[in-house]
């Protein structure tokens, strides 16, 4: 793209940069902006850390708090970390006595549940669940039918339309109940109270946050706040180099790849994993990290395009504005279904019809990621194959990837294209539509949709095309 010159401020204007950088360009460097396309919303990788621990045991993310035969919520405890702005936990009650609250606060100053702002409780007493702000209940329902596989959440997301944040609940990713009450913007941790009178145990606690943040990286060597990117720090990135730059005249498409190194607060594994930075924007620019008010000289912006995960790094490649340019418009003759997505309107098929509803039922040590075994489905060998698999509950809810394989030998395994943000968890509920090859014969005989065959696989190809008679012997 054309080079210009913004967010210039102090008496600067559009030239000084350029002109300083001709004179001076000791004190110029690179800063990358990264804006993802999307919203994430994935649990945190780490270990919640419990404080005000009273009447209860920790094992890991898990809470268990024994019977002690008094009718009273005495026992509780709160997170260390909170989040501001979008975000929300996750939690099971996964004990059939359960008798505890959990959900979120902006305090911690009791073990009383009046002390939770917004909270999920359950007792199994009577087969129903409540959800209760600051000790009023707001309203019930009943238990749902996967028990104690439940994941019981809760969102502060951003509402346009009342322009003010809201507390939304789910169960097992499905809304229930809009929050009355205003949340502000304030810090919230996840807050818990339990009545020992029963044994309860809360598992697979943890924060989730949801952003569409804007990530800044530079090659200084101290991290820069700048003009114009509120809220942007752009840390020094002494990991991430560029290894293969090209920019050239005319319409070429001018390309970047850049390597890096996972971090915490930056580009992680279980993002790149989720697809969260697929065809994020990226911009280069050059400042004088001297006088950061001359503004910054974009010298190359576009997309992210193939971005992958290798162990410990991560090698992305930038596509340049011109790159559009390059990509096919319209359809051309195939042999193969043409169509987007298996139960599409041109497809013509109920892709309901076709999905099957099942628990892990174990894991696999060596590929933790991408193998697990569901022995309550009696599908045929490869009958999932090619088809989408959705994760409906534990660490990896609301994930969606490709079935490579299934049923092998008849050993009902599951093996995924790609693989999860964090490992896959037995217990955990998932969807699985039926895979389709797009060929003409599996539109066929599988799912006896030939009608629709978005194809041309009767057209002769190139072979036929070429082919010249062979002399007689």
């Amino acid at each position: 793209m054309g080079r210009s010159v913004r967010n210039y401020t102090g008496g600067y204007t559009a030239t000084d940069l350029t002109t300083h950088l001709a004179a001076v360009p000791g004190t110029l460097c690179v800063c990358w902006l990264l804006t993802p396309q999307g919203t994430l919303t994935a649990p945190r990788d780490a270990r919640l850390t419990w404080q005000n621990l009273t009447g209860l045991r920790k094992e890991a993310n898990d809470l268990v708090c024994d019977v002690t035969g008094v009718n009273a919520w005495t026992a509780g405890a709160s997170s260390v970390e909170t989040f501001s702005g979008e975000g929300g936990c996750k939690f099971r009650f996964v004990s059939a006595t359960a008798y505890a609250m959990a959900g979120l606060a902006f305090d911690d100053a009791t073990r009383s549940y009046t002390d939770i702002d917004f909270a999920w409780s359950q007792d199994s007493s009577n087969g129903l669940c409540y959800i209760y702000e600051n000790g009023t209940q707001r309203t019930s329902f009943p238990l749902p039918a996967s028990g104690p596989d439940s994941v019981y959440e809760m969102r502060r997301v951003w509402d346009g339309i009342l322009n003010r944040y809201r507390i939304d609940y789910l169960i097992d990713g499905v809304w229930q109940y809009t929050s009355p009450v205003n949340p502000t913007t304030g810090a919230l941790r996840i807050d818990t109270s339990f009545n020992t009178i029963r044994t309860t145990k809360l598992a697979q606690v943890y924060l989730t946050q949801t952003s569409t943040r804007a990530l800044g990286f530079t090659t200084h060597t101290r991290d820069l706040t700048l003009p114009g990117h509120s809220g942007v720090v752009f840390r020094s990135a002494r990991g991430m180099k560029p290894t293969v730059a090209e920019q050239q005249a005319g319409l070429a498409a001018p390309n970047i790849e850049v390597d890096a190194i996972f971090t915490d607060d930056g580009v992680t594994e279980a993002d790149v994993n989720a697809g969260y930075w697929d065809e994020a924007e990226y911009e280069a620019f050059v400042i004088n990290y001297a006088a950061p008010n001359m503004g910054e000289l974009v010298v190359q912006a576009g997309r992210v395009g193939e971005l992958r995960a290798l162990g410990q790094l991560f090698k992305a490649e930038g596509l340049g504005l011109a790159a559009r340019t390059q990509q096919q418009v319209g359809e051309l003759t195939l042999g193969t279904c043409r169509v987007r997505k298996f139960g599409d309107a041109r497809c013509g098929l109920n892709a309901a019809t076709y999905t099957s509803t099942s628990f892990i039922s174990g894991t696999v040590s060596a590929e933790p990621n991408t193998e697990f075994y569901a022995t309550a489905l009696a599908q045929a060998e490869n009958y999932f194959a090619n088809g989408d698999l959705t994760f409906t509950s534990g660490r990896n809810a609301g994930f969606e990837t490709e079935v490579r394989l299934w049923n092998i030998g008849g050993n009902q395994k599951f093996t995924l294209h790609q693989p999860t943000p964090y490992p896959i968890e037995a217990g955990a509920s998932f969807t699985v539509v039926a895979g389709c090859d797009r060929l003409p014969e599996t539109c066929r005989d599988k799912f006896a949709n030939k009608i629709n065959f978005q194809g041309e696989d009767t057209i002769p190809g190139i072979e036929a095309v070429v082919r010249r008679p062979q002399p007689t012997v």
